[in-house]
């Protein structure tokens, strides 16, 4: 099209958006579209076709068709149409909302009045902090602080409401499975946050079950006319794992004691220690930049993650490589030097790489 004002104006009767319907279903003659649309004038259907513009063409068995720009046009009406869908069913009650809507909110209630035990009790306690604590502390308030605007916007059927809730139980979840692997641990040194972390998994496992339903999804107005990308799903999900494997091998060097004996600068040696917290908080805002292009949060997922995957360092689960290397070579050899160097680089290297398939997957307004 020539500019938008002419796109709008093609697109704003009904009788052209059917048009554009028929030959999206097949290609059409004249007089079938005259038949098809029950319009008696031959005039009538002239001048719609020649509001249409360049978004039909005539071919040269003489039957219409949708040329490039009538599809994209037919594309945006379609968008246009689930968005009006949705927006009129938010205007309806409450009580219109799929009964899923309802046991969210019961299960939100639930995470947020956890969190804010959990935050209260955190605080309360923090004579006996380790490094680990604060993290615990920031994932719980922002639950917290976040759950009452949420609830409210269950209720409004608010898109932005799905999307922050999703984030909170992702980011839940990664944060406590992992703690669960050093259960005993943690429950004689955070006790009662150990009973927590086991109920705040299986509530916020629920609400990712419940909330990815179709009909929920269509509810709050997330559901895309279409696929995600597939580049912004490699980007996201190995970012997710990198994050993942970053949390993992921070809790095993951390409570695990993996590297004790085995590494000067490991817990337990002194030295640089200390650093080996910080793989936990770094995995974790990872594998949640990771979460966020996964939900076609693809610019504001892209940037966290060229930021985290320029400035981290995969601590960890770089020395877990190497000790693992170790283990099944116990014999310096260059090719597993090589290879063990190879993997640390590639941790190192898939959020950024993530990060930037995640922006090249930004949705591009075609030039004119």
């Amino acid at each position: 099209m020539a500019d938008s004002s002419e796109l709008f104006e093609a697109i704003s009767h009904p009788t052209r958006i059917r048009i554009l319907k028929i030959l999206e279903d097949h290609p059409a003659s004249f007089a079938g579209l005259k038949r098809e649309l029950s319009i008696d004038s031959s005039g009538n259907l002239d001048y719609h076709l020649k509001k249409l513009g360049r978004l039909v063409l005539v071919r040269r068995d003489g039957l219409y068709a949708l040329t490039d720009d009538g599809k994209e046009a037919l594309a945006s009406v379609r968008t246009v149409e689930i968005w009006k869908d949705v927006e009129d069913r938010r205007s309806k009650a409450l009580v219109n909302a799929p009964k899923e809507v309802f046991v969210l909110a019961i299960l939100e209630l639930a995470v947020g009045a956890i969190a804010a035990f959990n935050t209260v009790w955190l605080i309360s306690s923090w004579r006996n902090w380790d490094a680990n604590s604060f993290v615990f502390l920031i994932v719980y308030s922002f639950v917290t602080f976040t759950t009452i605007p949420t609830l409210l916007g269950l209720r409004k059927g608010r898109s932005a409401s799905w999307t922050i809730m999703m984030v909170q139980s992702m980011l839940v979840l990664i944060n406590n499975i992992l703690p669960l692997f050093y259960a005993s641990y943690l429950w004689a040194k955070y006790f009662p946050l150990g009973v927590s972390f086991a109920l705040l998994v299986t509530i916020n496992s629920a609400i990712l079950i419940i909330a990815l339903k179709q009909r929920v999804r269509g509810f709050f107005g997330r559901i895309s006319t279409t696929p995600i990308l597939e580049r912004a799903s490699i980007g996201g999900l190995l970012s997710l794992a990198v994050g993942y494997l970053e949390m993992f091998s921070g809790y095993l060097v951390v409570y695990g004691g993996f590297l004790v004996g085995r590494v000067s600068g490991g817990p337990g040696g002194g030295g640089v220690a200390f650093l080996y917290y910080f793989s936990i908080p770094t995995g974790l805002l990872i594998s949640l930049s990771g979460v966020l292009v996964l939900l076609r949060e693809y610019t504001l997922g892209g940037i966290l993650l060229l930021l985290f995957g320029v400035t981290h360092t995969p601590m960890a689960s770089s020395s877990v490589i190497w000790i693992l290397v170790e283990l099944l070579n116990p014999a310096p050899s260059v090719a597993w030097n090589a290879l063990s160097f190879i993997l640390v680089l590639a941790l190192y290297a898939m959020p950024v790489a993530g990060g930037i398939l995640a922006l090249v997957s930004r949705p591009r307004l075609t030039p004119k």
